[in-house]
C-alpha cells in the first residue's frame, strides 16, 4: 500500500496535453528513488517465484502484483527517463511469468495462483500501453511480446469454461494483438500467426458480425444491448469508496457511532457518512470532550468523506425512485437519469477541491458513456409514456449545449416510426394481448418488476453486464477511450485487507429489517420529484394543446399529454387504452417491459459485483421463464 501511495502522482498525468510534453521533475524523483531498484527486486522475485512449483509463498506473489501495477502506472502516460533503458528486464520477467500461467479450466486455482493471474493481466496491460503509445521504446520488444501474447489466445477455445479473471487475461491478450496490427510492422510481425487468429478471433468475429447484420439488414430489425442500470451506480459508487480505508472507515464509525456492522450496500454508506459531514458542519467534534479520546479524520480525509456524500448523495435521490418505487419499468429511466446527469453537472460546476473535481469528471465520464449506449432505448420508452410523450425528449435536447443531441429526438422518432410500422405490416396486433394480473403495491415492492410478460423480439435481449462491456476493470474502460484515469478492479480485489479480521459482516436479516423500516418511512414522504429542479423545469415548460392526427402514433403524440401523476403505471394504462391503439399498444408493451435493471429494492444498492449461480446461467429459456413467472428465483 506504501509503493501504491508514493507512485499515486502518476495517476495526476494519465493524459498530458502533449505527446512530447517532458516528464514532471516529481515523477523522475520517484522513478530514480524507487522505481529503479524495484526493477530488479521484481527481478529476483521473478526468479524465486518460478523456481516454486507451488503457489504457497502468498507474500512474495502479492509483491510482484504490487510492484507491477506501479510500473504500469509509471509508463502509462510519460516514460521517465530513468526508466526506459530497464524496459527490456522488466518486461522480459513479465513476459517470464506469462509464460508460466496455466489455463486449465479443470483446476480449481488457490489464492497464490489467483495473485499470480493478477500480475498477468497487469503485464499484459502494461504492453498494450508500451505498444501504443511508447512504440520509440518498446519496437525492439514487439517481437516477443506478439509470442507472448500468441501463446495465451491459442487457448480462446476453452474460453466459456475458464474463469472470469482467466478469460479476462486472454482478452487482454487479443488486446495486445489488436494493437500490434495498428503500428507499421504489425502485419509483418502476425504474418506467421494468421492461420491462429482466423480460428481464433476474426471468424468467430465474422460470424457475429454477420448474425447482427442478418437482423439489421434482412430482417430489418435494429439489435441493441441493454446494460444494467444498477451495475452502473455500482461501479459509480465503488469508484470514490475506493479511497477510504480500513482505519479511516473505523475511526468515523467510533465517533459517528452507526453500530458495530459494517454494510455492503452504499446506500447506508451514504446516510453515515452524510450524518459525519453534519456532525462536522455543527461542530459537534470540538464541543463535547467525548470525542477528545478518538481519532478523528485529517482534513485531507474530510473532503473524501464529503465528495462522497455530495456525489453519491445525488446518486441516491434517483437511486430511491428508480429502486424503490415498486414499478420499475422502462418508462421511468430516461427522465430520472437525466436529472441524475444535471445534478452531477452542477456539482462540478461548484467544485471546491482539486479531488472533488477530479471524481465529479470521473463519475460524468462513466455516466455519459452509459448513456449514449442507452439513450436510444431509454428515450424511445419515455416517449410512450403518456405523462411525456415526445415533449420532455425535446425539452431535454433543447436544454443540452451539446450540438449533437438536438437531432436525438428526431433519431428516436425515427426509430419509433419504423418500429410501429413493422408491427402494422406483421400480424402481432392480431393476437390477443394477455391479461395482466393485477397485484398490490407491497408485492409489487418487493419484487421490483413491471413488465410485461414476453420479449421485445427488436432487442437482443440477453441483457448484458455493463461491468463486462466495458471490461472488468477501470483501465481497460479508460483505455476504449484512450489512457484515462486509475482503475478500480484491482482495488475491489484488495479492498479493505487492512480492516480488522474481527470486524462484524452485514447481517442479512438485520439488512432486511432496516430495509422494511426504510420503505414505511418512504410511504410516508411527499413526492421527491418536487425537488427535482430539471423536471420541475419541465413541468412549466409542458402546456400548450396539440392537434389530433388520422394515424395511430400521430394521434398518440398529438393528443395532451396527461397531468403528472406519481403512482401513473404506463402498462396498465396502455392495457385500458389498447381498443383505441391497437397496434401501438402491441409496441409499448414490449418496449415497457425491458428490465434496465436486473436488481431492484435493496439489492440494487451492492457494491460487490454479483455473479449469478452457474446453474442458473444454464437454464434454457424455457426453464428460466417459467422460474420468474412462479417467482421461484426469489429462493435461489
Amino acid at each position: 500500500m506504501v509503493l501504491l501511495t508514493v507512485v499515486k502522482p502518476f495517476q495526476y498525468f494519465l493524459q498530458p496535453k502533449l505527446v512530447k510534453e517532458p516528464v514532471p521533475q516529481q515523477l523522475e524523483s520517484i522513478t530514480n528513488e524507487i522505481l529503479v531498484p524495484l526493477v530488479s527486486v521484481f527481478h529476483r522475485l521473478v526468479d524465486k517465484a518460478l523456481t516454486t512449483h507451488e503457489w504457497g509463498e502468498l507474500e512474495m506473489e502479492k509483491t510482484l502484483h504490487i510492484i507491477s501495477k506501479c510500473l504500469y502506472f509509471s509508463v502509462k502516460s510519460h516514460m521517465p527517463s530513468a526508466l526506459s533503458p530497464l524496459l527490456g528486464s522488466f518486461c522480459r520477467d513479465m513476459i517470464r511469468i506469462l509464460d508460466s500461467l496455466s489455463f486449465d479450466w479443470s483446476v480449481t486455482p488457490s489464492d497464490g495462483y489467483l495473485l499470480r493471474l493478477k500480475t498477468g493481466k497487469r503485464s499484459l496491460l502494461l504492453f498494450g500501453t508500451l505498444v501504443s503509445r511508447h512504440r520509440k521504446y518498446s519496437d525492439k520488444l514487439v517481437p516477443e511480446i506478439v509470442k507472448c501474447s500468441m501463446k495465451i489466445v491459442k487457448h480462446s477455445s476453452n474460453i466459456s469454461k475458464l474463469g472470469s479473471l482467466t478469460e479476462r487475461i486472454i482478452s487482454l491478450a487479443f488486446d495486445v494483438i489488436s494493437r500490434v496490427m495498428e503500428i507499421g510492422p504489425g502485419w509483418r510481425l502476425l504474418s506467421p500467426h494468421f492461420s491462429l487468429l482466423l480460428d481464433s478471433a476474426i471468424f468467430p468475429a465474422l460470424a457475429l458480425n454477420e448474425r447482427v447484420h442478418f437482423l439489421q439488414v434482412v430482417i430489418c430489425v435494429p439489435v441493441f444491448l441493454v446494460y444494467c442500470c444498477a451495475d452502473l451506480f455500482r461501479l459509480m459508487v465503488h469508484h470514490v469508496f475506493n479511497d477510504f480505508s480500513g482505519k479511516l472507515l473505523e475511526d468515523l464509525r467510533m465517533i459517528v457511532g452507526w453500530g458495530k456492522c459494517s454494510s455492503e450496500n452504499w446506500n447506508l454508506w451514504v446516510s453515515n457518512l452524510q450524518r459525519a459531514v453534519d456532525m462536522k458542519n455543527e461542530d459537534e467534534f470540538s464541543k463535547d470532550e467525548i470525542y477528545d479520546d478518538y481519532d478523528k479524520p485529517s482534513d485531507e480525509e474530510w473532503v473524501k468523506i464529503e465528495t462522497f456524500a455530495r456525489l453519491v448523495g445525488c446518486m441516491y435521490k434517483v437511486a430511491v425512485e428508480l429502486f424503490e418505487g415498486g414499478y420499475s419499468t422502462s418508462n421511468v429511466y430516461f427522465y430520472l437519469l437525466a436529472e441524475l446527469k444535471v445534478m452531477l453537472e452542477k456539482e462540478l460546476e461548484g467544485a471546491d477541491s482539486d479531488y472533488f473535481r477530479c471524481n465529479a469528471k470521473w463519475m460524468l465520464k462513466r455516466f455519459d458513456k452509459y448513456w449514449d449506449h442507452m439513450f436510444l432505448v431509454l428515450a424511445t420508452a419515455s416517449v410512450l409514456d403518456p405523462r411525456f410523450k415526445m415533449k420532455y425528449l425535446e425539452f431535454y435536447c433543447s436544454k443540452n449545449k451539446v450540438c449533437d443531441e438536438a437531432s436525438k429526438a428526431e433519431t428516436v422518432l425515427d426509430y419509433l416510426r419504423s418500429l410501429y410500422a413493422r408491427y402494422a405490416a406483421s400480424d402481432i396486433c392480431q393476437k390477443p394481448i394477455c391479461s395482466v394480473a393485477k397485484v398490490d403495491s407491497k408485492e409489487e415492492g418487493e419484487n421490483g418488476d413491471g413488465g410485461g410478460e414476453e420479449d421485445h423480439d427488436e432487442i437482443q435481449d440477453g441483457e448484458e453486464d455493463y461491468d463486462e462491456e466495458q471490461g472488468e476493470n477501470e483501465e481497460d474502460y479508460d483505455e476504449e477511450l484512450g489512457e484515462g484515469e486509475e482503475d478500480c478492479e484491482d482495488d475491489e480485489e484488495e479492498e479493505y485487507d487492512e480492516e480488522e479480521d474481527g470486524e462484524e459482516k452485514y447481517d442479512s436479516d438485520s439488512s432486511e429489517e432496516a430495509e422494511r423500516e426504510a420503505r414505511k418511512t418512504r410511504e410516508k414522504k411527499t413526492d421527491a420529484c418536487k425537488d427535482f429542479a430539471f423536471f420541475q423545469e419541465f413541468l412549466k415548460f409542458e402546456g400548450s394543446a396539440r392537434e389530433f392526427g388520422e394515424p395511430e402514433l400521430d394521434c398518440y403524440l398529438r393528443e395532451p399529454v396527461m397531468e403528472w401523476n406519481k403512482d401513473f403505471k404506463a402498462l396498465d394504462w396502455w392495457r385500458e387504452e389498447g381498443h383505441k391503439y391497437p397496434v401501438l399498444s402491441r409496441v409499448s408493451r414490449d418496449i415497457l417491459s425491458i428490465p434496465i435493471s436486473r436488481a431492484t429494492s435493496y439489492y440494487a444498492y451492492g457494491m460487490d459485483r454479483r455473479e449469478p449461480p452457474a446453474f442458473v446461467v444454464s437454464l434454457e429459456a424455457e426453464v428460466a421463464n417459467a422460474m420468474m413467472c412462479s417467482k421461484k428465483w426469489l429462493r435461489l
